[in-house]
């Protein structure tokens, strides 16, 4: 405590001791003032924040192959290092890439789930070869990672038709058909299988339409295989089209019915004509 005074300017004394009580004398105010020294203490530690906790996340694809179209399903899991618990309300973003490139594209975002999986498993339909991946960002809390590469394989879509199974010798059947997506100057195959080998026996490039024909033209009677073949590119797995089997047999005349005279148009239209594979002389009729 220390003694304060309201005293004419030429009274007026330093502080110098402590009152316990106020007292009023004259033209003078005597009051009570409390007063504390301060103590130095020795100096407070600086305050250090704890490192961001390490993570890593994992990321799969299914299917790992599909054709042009079709749909993949990614999941993954953003967890702890040191304890491997899921981290959950944190943004992970997916990202792709054409495969064989090296520039990765932000595909869209996702948040995990209470037990570190992502919350909506994105349903992706890849139009060629691509590569995904996961990646969290950095936060005050948690520390940045990636997922591995995961690559998902597309095929084309290959249809064929046959216009016919059996023909005479020295007739044309058709192979027609279409690819997609379109390979525009890719070149489309057609083959012939030759004892236990297929062999390509005709190749031209696609049009921007993706739509092909083949003209099948056997040389020789029996039974034949044939299918359409595309290679596979850097961007696409290619497709063989199923075999299709091709009957061709030589027409030989089996018979002649002469018809009663009378009206030839009705007599034409009710001929009944057949063919059946040629037989050889040794077994023609005698006389011929």
């Amino acid at each position: 405590m220390c003694e304060v005074r309201w005293l004419p300017r030429a009274l007026r004394w330093p502080c110098i001791g402590v009152l316990v009580a106020s007292t009023v004398v004259a033209t003078s105010v005597v009051f009570a003032v409390s007063a504390v020294a301060a103590v130095p203490g020795p100096p407070s530690a600086p305050v250090t924040p704890a490192p961001p906790v390490a993570t890593t996340l994992t990321l799969a694809a299914t299917p790992t192959s599909v054709l042009h179209g079709g749909t993949v399903t990614l999941t993954g899991r953003l967890q702890r290092v040191d304890t491997a618990a899921g981290i959950p309300g944190e943004t992970v973003t997916v990202e792709r890439r054409p495969k064989s490139t090296t520039t990765w594209t932000a595909l869209t975002t996702v948040t995990t789930a209470n037990d570190g999986t992502l919350d909506l498993n994105p349903q992706l339909s890849p139009q060629a070869n691509t590569e995904y991946r996961l990646r969290h960002p950095a936060t005050p809390f948690y520390g940045a990672s990636t997922s591995r590469t995961v690559t998902v394989l597309v095929g084309v879509r290959l249809t064929a038709r046959l216009n016919r199974t059996s023909m005479a010798l020295g007739r044309t059947a058709t192979i027609t058909g279409q690819v997609v997506p379109a390979h525009h100057g890719k070149r489309i195959r057609l083959q012939h299988k030759q004892g236990r080998i297929w062999r390509t026996v005709q190749a031209k490039p696609l049009p921007a339409t993706g739509r092909y024909s083949f003209a099948v033209r056997p040389r020789a009677t029996g039974i034949s295989g044939w299918r359409i073949y595309k290679a596979s590119d850097t961007d696409h797995i290619g497709d063989i089209s199923p075999a299709f089997r091709l009957v061709v047999y030589r027409a030989a005349i089996t018979g002649i019915h002469a018809d009663a005279a009378g009206d030839d148009r009705r007599n034409l239209a009710s001929t009944r004509w057949s063919a059946t594979p040629a037989r050889p002389p040794s077994t023609w009729p005698a006389g011929n």
